[in-house]
């Protein structure tokens, strides 16, 4: 057999051995070495694997999984009191607020506690220097709270400056208004 079919040869036979054991890793192997001209060693040489950092394979189903969900008797957990609201005017909250400068617009969102239910209006208002505009949006019950999320204000709606924003909610039993948060709107 000639040097140039034995080393093709060889090369098949590590293609095939990557294949097989392999998959999923970055594979290397050092072609310039002496071995690898040598088509007997290249033929029966072993890849090395490259493996993450620390060496253990992320694919490792052998590895122990802790269970820490599961809380122990004893164990301090960390909840949030329950908000109980006793009366039709309910906290509302501010999750996230700011100015996207890529999608030119303020984006605020945020929540109200001690209610689940639909039917209400979210109401997003910015004030800046005797200005005022407002976007709303349906409430949304989810598990928790009610949720007033992605109200928006496009840019061409601003001037550039410090805008406050305030969240409020209303519906047929409870209304509510967030603390006041600053957004800079930029050109």
């Amino acid at each position: 057999m000639s040097m140039k079919r034995t080393a093709t040869v060889g090369l098949v036979v590590v293609a095939l051995g990557l294949v097989g054991a392999g998959a999923g890793y970055a594979v290397t192997h050092d072609w310039a070495s002496p071995a690898a001209s040598d088509s007997a060693a290249a033929a029966s040489s072993s890849t090395a694997v490259s493996l993450p950092p620390g060496g253990q394979d992320p694919i490792d189903t052998t590895a122990p999984v802790e269970d820490s969900a599961q809380p122990t008797s004893g164990q301090t957990i960390a909840t949030d009191t329950p908000v109980v609201v006793t009366s039709s005017t309910v906290p509302v909250v501010v999750t996230y607020s700011g100015w996207n400068a890529s999608l030119r617009k303020v984006m605020v969102g945020g929540y109200v506690t001690g209610v689940i239910e639909s039917g209400g209006t979210c109401t997003l208002t910015l004030t800046h220097a005797g200005t005022r505009v407002t976007a709303s949006g349906p409430g949304r019950p989810d598990a928790a709270t009610t949720a007033c999320g992605g109200l928006t204000v496009p840019g061409s709606s601003l001037t550039t400056g410090s805008w406050k924003a305030v969240l409020s909610y209303a519906s047929k039993a409870s209304t509510g208004t967030s603390s006041s948060v600053d957004i800079d709107v930029t050109p």
